[in-house]
């Protein structure tokens, strides 16, 4: 019965049908189940991890997409909601976060920047000379406000041209001409490919 919109309903297809390129991984602030939904949905597959607690992600292993819930889930976990529980220091996890996303290419989708974990494993990711990740940071805004905290979160990563931000971004748009463009990408290599006699 869960509603989905057509952001996270093309998130869920091109995690399902390009699992080598979008499928290994999935960071969320959210409590619902709304990306297993749309994963499972479009005929792929992903496991749930939840944050509520100091624990590590790699607590558990499973085949498809891992979902990781870093404030918590909506049922049978608590979720962490309240500014002191979100400011809290949480080092086990941000370390598996670091970990994660270090040398990645990392798009920042519909997600504000608060000073919470994630953002926080995003400045020492970018203020780490030997990682090299990508942050790709989406906003909906034509101007984007970047708040005073993300700017100097990522401000190395700035200016090591980590970092880029973009504007005018519209998840529900954006987000299925993304899956367009890849579907037709991968429709263009099948007709390159020659069949072997």
């Amino acid at each position: 019965c869960w509603h989905l919109s057509p952001g996270a309903n093309a998130l869920g297809q091109l995690i399902a049908e390009f699992p080598d390129v979008f499928g290994r991984a999935l960071v969320t602030s959210n409590f619902d189940p709304l990306m297993e939904v749309a994963i499972s949905r479009n005929g792929g597959t992903s496991w749930r991890t939840s944050l509520s607690v100091d624990g590590p992600l790699d607590i558990s292993t499973a085949n498809g997409c891992q979902v990781i819930h870093i404030h918590g889930y909506w049922h049978g976990s608590d979720t962490l909601h309240t500014g002191q529980q979100l400011l809290a220091g949480r080092p086990t996890p941000k370390n598996s976060l670091l970990k994660l996303l270090e040398d990645q290419i990392v798009v920042v989708l519909a997600y504000g920047g608060w000073p919470d974990i994630f953002t926080g494993a995003l400045s020492g990711l970018v203020s780490n000379n030997t990682y090299f990740p990508e942050i790709l940071w989406a906003t909906y805004e034509t101007q984007p406000k970047i708040s005073d905290y993300l700017f100097g979160s990522l401000s190395s990563g700035i200016a090591r041209n980590r970092v880029t931000f973009y504007e005018g971004i519209d998840c529900h748009s954006f987000v299925p001409e993304l899956l367009e463009i890849w579907r037709n990408a991968k429709m263009d290599n099948q007709d390159k490919i020659t069949p072997v006699p």
